[in-house]
């Protein structure tokens, strides 16, 4: 009865004609939510692309597809079907990535909540396995990452007369054993390192996840000697916190990608290493992609410096104090840019021709309209005064308008 009312008052909406389309997205959600599933490619027929991709407010701002991925009332084959519905109506037009949290992909809200069976149906329907979050993070990362409650911890346990010290850990949930298994035998890069130069065995060996451990040690050339947990590599780390004693083969990783080891000096914020990589001639990486493909990825080497440097800013606790004109040389945005913003890095990718206009499908906005919509501005200055600048006046006023008070929440407008 409610879902007639509703297509009533569409109908009285469009002046009483029939257009066979709506405009109310709540059919759908309902649909949805009460596993309809006879009705949902009819109603799916009835939106366009964009009522499809509609927020709903009391559904924390997600899409139709978002929604059925984390909602616990809806079931796998409703997923599925709602899937299939989308991809046959509209073939890949709907891109449900959370604009508001991270960009993240569906899959990633799947691993999150750790639903082997919504995983399945997701990879089934063609949904790309190693998609990335803002902070380079595929599915595999997030699983672990949000799964986890507490690092392992020591304490001492008495038995009346005697203490021994115990090492308290999580339990291992089997529904987070079969997704990471299941994401493994798809075809997710175990190596790929996130924003923190962290793979997933990283944060697997740091919660103890014990059977997924012993799980990616089964992959073939998982690599265990060029990330770190804590000082430690992966492979000294198993052995000094007594999570694997035995002899482990050698791994056979040889990193020949350029690209790949351009941005594991980023990540780990070793600039010198950076920018003498290849007699510091990095003419034909200087635009590359972190990930598999400018549809998946989180972005360039320049725009991880964009973020890495920011976000090392906003960790300050007086990161809101308003600037003046006067502390244009001394503050402290200008502090963090030059110790941890990797400046050097920067200047060498302009140098050898990164182009600052770039923008892909998760980084949307140009470089230079990203750092001065939050009032970066050691940023800003050095992408306008660099020799090999590529930014033109327009490009600028462009940007201007967005700039103005009542349009931006910059807290530093006069000194800007």
């Amino acid at each position: 009865m409610e879902d007639e009312l509703l297509e009533l008052k569409v109908c009285n909406e469009n002046n009483g004609t029939d257009t066979n389309k709506t405009t109310n997205p709540q059919l759908l959600l309902n649909v949805v939510l009460n596993n309809r599933n006879d009705e949902i490619d009819s109603t799916v027929k009835k939106y366009s692309k964009d009522i499809l991709n509609h927020k709903f407010t009391d559904q924390d701002n997600k899409n139709i597809i978002l929604i059925a991925c984390i909602n616990e009332r809806v079931t796998k084959d409703t997923l599925n079907i709602l899937c299939q519905s989308v991809k046959s109506h509209f073939y890949y037009s709907i891109d449900c990535f959370d604009e508001a949290w991270y960009k993240w992909e569906p899959l990633h809200y799947v691993a999150r909540i750790a639903d082997p069976e919504k995983l399945t149906v997701l990879l089934d329907n063609a949904v790309t396995v190693n998609c990335l979050t803002t902070f380079s993070e595929n599915a595999l990362h997030v699983l672990l990452e949000y799964q986890q409650c507490v690092k392992p911890f020591t304490t001492l346990l008495y038995n009346g007369t005697e203490s021994r010290e115990c090492i308290i850990v999580n339990s291992e949930k089997e529904k987070i054993f079969q997704c990471a298994k299941i994401l493994i035998n798809r075809g997710i890069d175990v190596n790929h390192s996130n924003f923190w130069n962290e793979t997933p065995i990283c944060t697997a060996v740091r919660y103890r996840y014990i059977r997924i451990t012993e799980l990616l040690l089964t992959v073939p050339n998982i690599d265990l000697d060029n990330y770190k947990e804590g000082r430690l590599t992966i492979r000294a780390y198993l052995k000094e916190n007594h999570i694997r004693q035995d002899t482990l083969s050698q791994s056979n990783v040889l990193y020949e990608d350029p690209v790949k080891i351009l941005f594991d000096y980023l990540k780990s914020g070793d600039e010198e290493a950076f920018v003498q990589f290849n007699n510091e001639n990095i003419k034909d990486y200087a635009n590359s992609i972190d990930g598999d493909s400018e549809f998946n990825t989180s972005g360039n080497m320049l725009q991880y410096c964009f973020k890495k440097g920011y976000l090392e800013y906003l960790q300050h606790d007086s990161y809101d104090e308003p600037l003046t004109t006067s502390s244009i040389t001394d503050n402290l945005m200008l502090d963090v840019f030059y110790s941890k913003g990797l400046g050097k890095c920067i200047e060498h990718l302009l140098n050898n021709g990164a182009d600052p206009t770039i923008s892909y499908r998760k980084f949307s906005q140009p470089l230079l309209e990203a750092a001065a919509v939050v009032g970066y501005y050691p940023f800003v200055a050095i992408l306008l005064q660099h020799k090999a600048c590529k930014i033109t006046s327009d490009d600028i006023f462009k940007i201007l308008p967005k700039l103005y008070k009542g349009n931006c929440e910059l807290k530093n407008h006069e000194f800007y």
